[in-house]
């Protein structure tokens, strides 16, 4: 029976908002993370993105309600595996 070995991960995908209110998205950064621990011999199993919300308020009648919304990707949790030994 095959056995593995596990890593779990943090990978950065954003920095704060730039001066223009944009946030620089590190691509070449992640893609060049993910394929250096491929090379690795380790096999991407799950990645899940990691939101930040932005929070607004809205008037509703002669009310201001409160709401958030995903805003961007700031980075992923990712799992990895590869065979033991």
């Amino acid at each position: 029976m095959a056995t593995f070995e596990y890593l779990h991960i943090w990978i950065s995908a954003a920095e704060d908002v730039d001066e223009e209110g944009e946030v620089p998205y590190l691509h070449e950064s992640v893609q060049g993370e993910l394929n250096g621990l491929g090379q690795e011999g380790w096999e991407l199993v799950n990645m899940t993105p990691h939101w930040e919300w932005a929070y607004e308020t809205m008037d509703v009648g002669d009310a201001e309600v409160p709401y958030s919304m995903p805003d961007y990707i700031s980075g992923w949790y990712c799992t990895f595996k590869r065979p033991s030994g």
